[in-house]
């Protein structure tokens, strides 16, 4: 099924259903290993399913309990950019439907969920008047829950943070640590342990994943990001990045150099990304000096 959002360049966007679920003055949260903050439960809504049917299946999915819907409660519109974890560097608008759920009369919960990402997601009871001393979101929450409420209401919060810096290299930094999934495919084929992203001379990002097999027809990160922006009618590069499952910048291998290389006579001016935090560089042409086909991309001319 697929999500009712996407993601544009540095901005991001999802139409999202939620749940308030209270269990003797504590309310429920989540939280992950990627990301330093509680978040409610709840998820994008699916194509062709209704709110309610999305948030009784994610309360089931996160919770590995059945809960009911006791009413709708807050419909919220959300804008934020300052985000560290799966959504740094990303300008995000995100439209929730928040929904209260029935107390059920206990905490016990059955929770297996599994971010996209693959990461164990963990529940929290947090008590009502301890919301203030935890990073939780959406940051509504810790006033709403703590006052009385009829009927529905319409919440907007805008936390953007104005005069933030991002540039072409935190957006490609971000798509390519969004792909990242490592996972078995088969007893002889792995993936997604390392993300790439390019930029094309269009200003479109491109994405792809490394497939390792147990013989040598796999694909690294770059060239599977370069295969998504031909198959979308573009062939020339000028930025990349490619970053591994710890987060860590790494180079371009010898096959993705020559690989980019013989896309186009101006190819040996991309740029590719060495270091995010001091924001290091180097043009291909130096990662291959004096390349071998550059006379019969003049013979051409």
């Amino acid at each position: 099924m697929y999500d009712c959002g996407f993601t544009k360049e540095n901005n991001w966007f999802r139409y999202r259903a939620a749940a308030i679920i209270i269990e003797d003055g504590c309310a429920l949260f989540a939280s992950n290993q990627r990301d330093d903050y509680y978040y409610s439960i709840g998820g994008a809504v699916h194509m062709g399913e209704t709110a309610e049917e999305a948030v009784l299946r994610e309360v089931y999915e996160e919770t590995g309990v059945c809960y009911e819907i006791d009413h709708l409660a807050v419909i919220h519109e959300n804008f934020f950019n300052d985000n560290t974890g799966t959504l740094n560097a990303l300008e995000c608008h995100e439209l929730s439907f928040y929904y209260m759920m029935k107390p059920r009369g206990t905490k016990e919960l059955n929770s297996s969920s599994i971010t996209a990402f693959g990461d164990k997601e963990l529940m929290h009871w947090v008590p009502l008047e301890e919301l203030g001393n935890v990073r939780a979101f959406p940051v509504f929450l810790k006033d709403y829950l703590n006052s009385d409420h009829s009927g529905i209401e319409h919440i907007v919060t805008d936390e953007r943070v104005t005069g933030r810096i991002t540039d072409d290299w935190d957006r490609l930094y971000t798509a390519a640590k969004n792909v990242i999934n490592p996972r078995e495919i088969s007893p002889f084929i792995e993936a997604g342990s390392v993300g790439a992203a390019i930029m094309s001379k269009e200003g479109n990002i491109y994405t792809g994943v490394c497939i390792d097999t147990a013989c040598t027809m796999g694909m690294c990160g770059e060239r599977n990001a370069i295969a998504n922006m031909i198959t979308n009618g573009e062939s020339r590069i000028a930025k990349v990045v490619a970053i591994d499952s710890d987060g860590k910048v790494v180079a371009p291998c010898g096959v993705c150099r020559e690989y980019m290389m013989q896309l186009d006579k101006d190819s040996g001016d991309i740029e590719i990304l060495l270091d995010l935090d001091t924001r290091k560089t180097v043009t291909l042409k130096e990662l291959v000096p004096e390349w071998w086909g550059t006379s019969r991309f003049k013979e051409n001319l």
